[in-house]
């Protein structure tokens, strides 16, 4: 054999054993291979009733800045490492009392990691009762836990008579998208209330006392609620807040819910400054629909806590 052979046949045996070793850290690591983009719509069923939608990349300076601080990172790496987006998904089953949930992630690259990671942070009250299944990797894309809460019968059959004359919620809503934060929350049946309600019984409140059934009254006109959140810079965040009402909703009413919106601002407004959080904004009224635009100009704050 040539040296020339004997070059080849060793430049071939280094190129099989650097192939093997990048199939191997990529099955370990999910490393090398970028996952598919898996759109939060997959995960829209006909009971979805609350969706929430990050939009990861738009967060990348923050995570830079406050998660990665002191780290040496190269600004190529985030953008092939972060997941495309994660989602919690909210799916009411009236059937069995049950709000069922889904979080999930759709991994970029480093899943196993981001499983790690995301399994050892501690999930708010209520819903580190509510998920009890941890985070798993169950494909190239999809990163799902799922959990559940119990709804109140008694609550839910207030909510049926309360909602009994409006025709109900027909198709799922959809996420506009393009925003670094995005919630929509379906309210047509009384679905927003039953959340509202199951999350506030799990705080220890009562629901089914008859002074309750005044205030679930007063938000039977209501039909969407729509949040979107953007970074105006790296320490400004722009929140816009849409709510719409049932299309036969007597001006009055609508003025009425504003008004509510309007009174509660200096409350959360208050509640936020003892943690050194500012808000400013204010809510109109176009014909059946409520907008409100807010501002935290030191959303620094909120990310140093």
């Amino acid at each position: 054999m040539s040296k020339k052979q004997i070059a080849l046949a060793v430049l071939l045996v280094i190129l099989i054993i650097v192939m093997v070793a990048a199939i191997v850290v990529d099955r370990k690591f999910a490393l090398i291979v970028a996952s598919p983009k898996i759109s939060h719509e997959s995960l829209v069923k006909p009971e979805t009733r609350a969706q929430i939608v990050v939009d990861v990349p738009k967060a990348k300076e923050i995570i830079k800045k406050k998660l990665l601080a002191g780290r040496s990172v190269p600004d190529w790496v985030l953008p092939r490492a972060l997941p495309y987006e994660a989602d919690l998904v909210a799916n009411l089953d009236y059937a069995r009392n049950s709000m069922d949930f889904t979080l999930f992630v759709n991994d970029q690259r480093l899943a196993p990691v981001l499983v790690d990671q995301i399994n050892r942070l501690k999930l708010p009250a209520p819903f580190d009762q509510w998920f009890k299944e941890k985070m798993a990797w169950k494909e190239r894309g999809r990163m799902v836990r799922n959990g559940a809460a119990p709804m109140n019968p008694v609550f839910l059959s207030k909510l049926k008579a309360l909602f009994k004359d409006k025709p109900g919620a027909g198709a799922p809503l959809r996420i506009e998208g393009g925003h670094l934060v995005e919630a929509v929350l379906d309210n047509r049946d009384g679905s927003l209330l039953a959340i509202v309600g199951t999350i506030a019984e799990a705080e220890g409140q009562s629901v089914t006392e008859s002074t309750t059934e005044g205030f679930l009254g007063m938000a039977v006109p209501l039909d969407v609620v729509r949040l979107q959140a953007d970074l105006a810079d790296e320490k400004t965040l722009k929140i816009h807040l849409v709510i719409e009402c049932a299309p036969e909703t007597k001006p009055a009413d609508v003025q009425f819910l504003a008004m509510g919106l309007d009174w509660g601002l200096p409350e959360v407004q208050q509640s936020l400054s003892k943690n050194g959080i500012t808000l400013t904004g204010k809510a109109s009224v176009k014909d059946n629909v409520i907008t409100g635009d807010y501002t935290i100009p030191n959303f620094d704050v909120v990310l140093g806590k």
